[in-house]
């Protein structure tokens, strides 16, 4: 494996950016959630939505390394791996009906 181009180590440092950035984001969004120490159920939903935030951002940043090849392979297989536990977060707590406090459908 050779040196970094300056475009691979640019499209590096976006990303890196872009993570960082989405992290305080998402965090900043988790300290508005109206959770109780010990609230199990609320924990769930929390990880529920850092699962659906990675898994965007993988996709995302996988479709911005198209022909970057590693980095491609990479990112998609981060975001399909956290698809899968998203999908098994999300049919877990379905089962369980609906996130209190939400509206009724």
């Amino acid at each position: 494996m050779g040196a970094l181009t300056g475009d691979e180590r640019e499209f590096i440092d976006a990303a890196a950016r872009h993570a960082s950035e989405l992290s305080w984001r998402l965090w900043a969004e988790v300290d508005q959630l109206p959770l109780e120490i010990g609230d199990d159920e609320g924990a769930l939903w929390v990880a529920l939505r850092s699962l659906q935030e990675k898994a965007k951002l993988s996709r995302q940043l996988a479709d911005n390394a198209a022909g970057h090849g590693l980095l491609h392979r990479r990112y998609s297989a981060l975001a399909e791996e956290t698809e899968r536990a998203l999908a098994v977060l999300s049919d877990r707590l379905a089962a369980h009906g609906p996130r209190r406090g939400d509206a009724d459908a």
